[in-house]
């Protein structure tokens, strides 16, 4: 049987003809081994809270561990599942992230517009989100579609919003849309658009839904009504939005899914029309029973997207949201 010596010594002596005093070290096994265990929890913690190295993990490191835990539980709620490999393992794959992450990005700068829709009127708090968008313009640009009248402050009120482009759409032209471009019938169409809360269902669309007037925009997205932004450009560098096809920002509560509050694609027809790998998109996005809401969008959505499309690369940026539903779960538990 191996008997394990109570220290481990190293001599190291340095050389180049003349003499040199060794240095030598002396630690105990148990010292040894409580100092790797401390390097790697300490790593492990720096990937999780550090945004930027949390994007390379998720990307590079974290992408087989993943794969490992749905290999391991294919039905855990919460867990994207992707195409079966040639070995026949679910895993998520990193390839064209890391493929990218070398490549040098177009000469033509990032210009990304964020989708809104809004119904009938617009929050009490627009002045405050309107002015966000204004430190991240003209890179990040607020498309505020709404089928209500252009928004007026308050009387004495002045609000500083030239950034922002209101595009207005009636209803009847949005459920004209929803037939025309997605295929919905029009019963389909009248009902979703009388859901308000179900309205989220509807994202997965927008690139196709509003095709046209994002035209001159490199990258699109969809963005809650909710959100306020901080500094992009520190968070998601330009570079990173060309390395991989999207960038979703889910947060705590959501881990890995799409983010209903903030997702970025690069604009290309495949992105705009993502949603065509749910053979059943239409009956997800359209439903309208109960409170009308499927909340396919985040987590059905991305299941189906990595399942039919095992290349597409997503970021997902887990350290760049102040999540006000994280914090009650903390507070409540």
């Amino acid at each position: 049987r191996p008997v394990w010596p109570e220290t481990l010594s190293c001599g190291m002596v340095a050389s180049r003809g003349r003499a040199a005093p060794s240095i030598c070290v002396a630690l105990s096994v148990r010292q040894l081994a409580y100092l790797i265990v401390s390097c790697v929890g300490f790593a492990t913690l720096l990937r999780l809270t550090w945004p930027a190295s949390t994007v390379v993990s998720v990307r590079r490191g974290i992408a087989g561990e993943v794969g490992d835990l749905i290999d391991g539980a294919p039905n855990v709620p919460g867990l994207a599942s992707s195409s079966v490999g040639d070995a026949g393992r679910h895993r998520v794959n990193a390839s064209s992230s890391v493929a990218r992450a070398d490549a040098r990005p177009p000469h033509r700068s990032a210009r990304v517009g964020l989708l809104m829709l809004i119904v009938d009127r617009f929050p009490a708090w627009w002045p405050y989100l309107v002015a966000t968008y204004k430190r991240n313009a003209p890179q990040y640009t607020l498309l505020a579609m709404h089928t209500a009248d252009t928004y007026a402050a308050p009387p004495g009120t002045a609000v500083d919003d030239g950034h922002i482009q209101y595009l207005h759409i009636s209803p009847d032209e949005l459920r004209r849309r929803f037939v025309t471009r997605l295929g919905a019938s029009e019963a389909q169409a009248t009902s979703k658009l009388a859901t308000l809360k179900g309205l989220s269902d509807l994202k997965p669309f927008y690139g196709k839904l509003f095709e046209g007037e994002i035209g001159e925009f490199t990258h699109w997205g969809w963005v809650d009504w909710d959100i306020l932004l901080g500094d992009m450009a520190a968070i998601i560098p330009e570079r990173s939005l060309w390395e991989t096809d999207a960038v979703t920002f889910p947060g705590a509560t959501l881990g890995f899914a799409w983010a209903g509050q903030l997702t970025i694609f690069q604009n290309r027809p495949e992105t705009r029309e993502l949603y065509r790998v749910a053979d059943d998109f239409l009956a997800l996005g359209f439903r309208s029973s109960g409170d009308g809401q499927s909340g396919w969008e985040e987590r059905v959505f991305l299941r189906e997207v990595l399942r039919a499309r095992p290349h597409f690369s997503i970021n997902f940026h887990m350290g760049a949201q102040l999540d006000y539903k994280a914090q009650w779960l903390n507070w409540t538990t």
